[in-house]
């Protein structure tokens, strides 16, 4: 007996230690050791490592929020005038997901709030001019793109001062994916809100009936399959997802576990490790099926949702767009005072054709003829904080 008893123990004792060296071995693949380049920029301390105020400015400014965290924005800095630079968007970044670059635009102004505020923070003001050397060339964009700003940004010594105290959150985290409280935003909340629109042709709307809000789950869930039934956009969001600290430090831009809310190191380790050495495990029906359930959950547990909105005949109009950004900047980084939450549903108002049919039900449920959305997002008081995404060093962006 006592032999089958040290018999048990010693291939008990086997076993768990080659389950432990393997747990390592699977966790080193994940990164445990490995330092998150790509959450450097979320240090407030950060910015300090550089003389140059543009740069200081520039390296703050990266933390915005941007479509599917593609950070597609790009800067030319002056060389006559140490007071002035460009905003580009990035052509490299142009994505099938967003094939009007509506999201692009958006992204651009969320930017160019958040590098006001820090400039306003560090003494500056901002002189801001928006397409200074004249539209888009829209029939070759991605030419374009490289070649026409943006928006021209000039620093000054007197920052006007207003919004300053929304600084600290612009190292929050944009994005909050977790369950909201299920109470809906009052009319308290919602004026807040509405007093932070000063754009001319934006409104925004929101919706919190019952009947609203399980049928715009409904459309998200929607949207969500067309993504994963369409080859191309498929293809696309997986090539945008890091599965391991080495990935995201080398590029630190687009999706990864903590995009999901992965926010223990240990358990994000394990998962990256695992997913690296079985990339399968994040293909197909499996991948479907998790974001089904996933986002099932999330959008049960949201009591409002929010659109921002122009004209029709303003749809298309590129400034507008950057302003939409701006005024999503805004509500974001005021939404943290009340501890609400914020989380874009672009695949539902997406601008691909197979996501027509959804688009098209939202607008003629919830939008007169002459409205167009050009966001929709989540919004609640939010359970927890969310784990910061992925951002690149302000010097990658430079052209």
């Amino acid at each position: 007996m006592n032999k089958v008893i040290k018999r048990i123990i010693t291939w008990s004792i086997a076993i768990i230690s080659i389950l432990l060296i393997m747990a390592i071995i699977v966790l080193m693949i994940g990164g445990m050791f490995a330092h998150a380049d790509y959450l450097d920029p979320w240090d407030k301390r950060y910015y300090k490592i550089f003389k140059e105020p543009r740069l200081q400015i520039l390296s703050i400014g990266v933390l915005a929020p941007s479509a599917h965290n593609l950070q597609n924005w790009q800067f030319k800095l002056d060389e006559q005038d140490d007071k002035k630079f460009y905003v580009f968007a990035n052509p490299e970044r142009i994505a099938y997901i967003d094939p009007t670059h509506r999201e692009m635009l958006i992204s651009i102004g969320t930017f160019l709030e958040y590098m006001t505020i820090a400039a306003k923070k560090l003494g500056f003001g901002t002189e801001l001019q928006l397409f200074p050397q004249g539209p888009l060339d829209e029939e070759n964009i991605k030419t374009s793109f490289s070649q026409t700003p943006i928006a021209q940004v000039t620093l000054n010594n007197t920052p006007d001062l207003e919004g300053i105290e929304l600084y600290d959150n612009l190292f929050i985290q944009d994005t909050n994916r977790y369950v909201y409280v299920k109470t809906p935003l009052s009319q308290a909340e919602m004026d807040y809100f509405f007093d932070l629109d000063d754009f001319e042709s934006l409104d925004i709307k929101f919706f919190s009936e019952p009947a609203q809000t399980q049928n715009i789950k409904e459309l998200g869930l929607k949207g969500l399959e067309i993504v994963d039934k369409t080859p191309r956009l498929a293809k696309e969001l997986k090539s945008l997802t890091r599965l391991s600290e080495l990935q995201k430090n080398k590029k630190s831009y687009g999706l990864s576990l903590e995009t999901e809310g992965v926010k223990n190191p240990l358990a994000k380790y394990f998962m990256q490790g695992i997913l690296t050495t079985m990339p399968f495990l994040r293909s197909g029906k499996m991948r479907a099926n998790h974001t089904q359930k996933m986002y099932e959950k999330l959008y049960t547990h949201t009591p409002t949702f929010m659109s921002i909105v122009c004209p029709t005949e303003k749809m298309n109009d590129r400034l507008v767009q950057v302003n939409c950004g701006r005024l999503y900047a805004r509500l974001v980084l005021s939404g943290h005072i009340l501890n609400i939450g914020f989380h874009p549903m672009s695949s539902v108002i997406a601008d691909y054709p197979e996501a027509d049919m959804v688009k098209g039900e939202f607008m003629t449920k919830y939008l007169s003829s002459n409205e167009y959305p050009f966001m929709l997002t989540r919004v609640g008081m939010i359970t927890k904080p969310f784990p910061k995404s992925m951002r690149e060093y302000a010097l990658d962006h430079i052209k």
